[in-house]
């Protein structure tokens, strides 16, 4: 009777640990599976004010607070760190900051913001300014996995592989076919053959990671940032050119220049470089990424 209890328990620990996790991968080919466990500590940065993730699922706040962007109820600017209110009953595990804006993931795949809101940024469905989180709307039946922000606009990526955005346009940077700004949340056309598993915010412009290892770039162009070999803003994503051989694992965006970290280690760069920040040795700037040159490896 008692081995019979032991080969139960056994077989329970089994369909526990190894059976239902198969189940859900195999349910949802392409996305990760996803445990609740603490957040890893992070930190994302304003124009002037910054958010700090803790790694028990709080939010705190420092600097500027002109538009309410630091989440505590107020406008008082804070010189040290105050918790960001209204999120007791969330468990935050990402957090991004937009120019005079801040966007926070909760666990259960909503997504909150707070502050500056003139072009729709916060997704509300209004413009007006929020010193308080509220929830975004729009994204119903869409679990979210992972958030970014530009200067005034806001990029979300969902477990499907689809992105959504919201914000300012005028350049097309949300990647919806217009230059119209929007308050909620509009899907990111031109990769419904991808599975998207990367967002980077830059100032005008957003890059799209794809599981296959291409990136894909919409917004401003003025300075090549888009890598597509053209200075034409684009208001539906472009897949960046000069990378073919490389698989790229990350992505990163400044004002006008990006950064792509391939899986055998090189970093490649393109758009604005006045101040040689594409690291290729020159000044001039690049409409196709070139090799950040000094570094062997990552």
């Amino acid at each position: 009777m008692g081995k019979i209890k032991n080969f139960i328990k056994k077989f329970i620990v089994l369909v526990i640990v190894i059976l239902i996790p198969l189940i859900l991968l195999l349910a949802n080919p392409g996305n990760p599976v996803y445990a609740s466990v603490n957040p890893d500590p992070s930190i994302a940065g304003g124009s002037s004010h910054t958010i700090a993730l803790k790694s028990d699922g709080t939010v705190w706040s420092w600097g500027d607070n002109t538009y309410g962007q630091l989440g505590d109820g107020t406008g008082i600017t804070r010189y040290t760190p105050v918790e960001v209110q209204g999120l007791s009953s969330k468990t935050i595990t990402a957090i991004a900051a937009g120019d005079n804006s801040s966007y926070f993931l909760a666990s259960d795949g909503t997504v909150w913001s707070v502050g500056y809101n003139n072009y729709g940024q916060l997704g509300d469905g209004t413009t007006t300014s929020r010193n308080l989180p509220v929830e975004v709307q729009g994204l119903s039946g869409k679990t979210i996995t992972a958030i970014a922000a530009g200067i005034n606009s806001a990029y979300f990526l969902a477990i499907d592989g689809t992105v959504w955005s919201v914000g300012l346009n005028t350049n097309g940077q949300l990647g919806d076919g217009t230059t119209t700004s929007r308050s909620f949340p509009v899907q990111v056309q031109g990769l419904s053959s991808k599975t998207i598993t990367a967002v980077a915010g830059g100032q005008y412009t957003a890059y799209f990671l794809a599981s296959d290892g291409t990136v894909w770039s919409v917004g401003y162009n003025y300075y090549g940032q888009l890598g597509d070999g053209t200075t034409t803003r684009k208001t539906q994503p472009v897949q960046v050119q000069g990378l073919s051989g490389k698989t790229v694992t990350t992505v990163a965006a400044g004002y006008n220049s990006a950064y792509f970290l391939a899986s055998d280690g090189t970093v490649w760069s393109v758009g604005y470089n006045n101040n040689g920040q594409l690291s290729d040795g020159t000044t001039t700037n690049k409409s196709v990424p070139v090799q950040v040159q000094g570094l062997s490896s990552m």
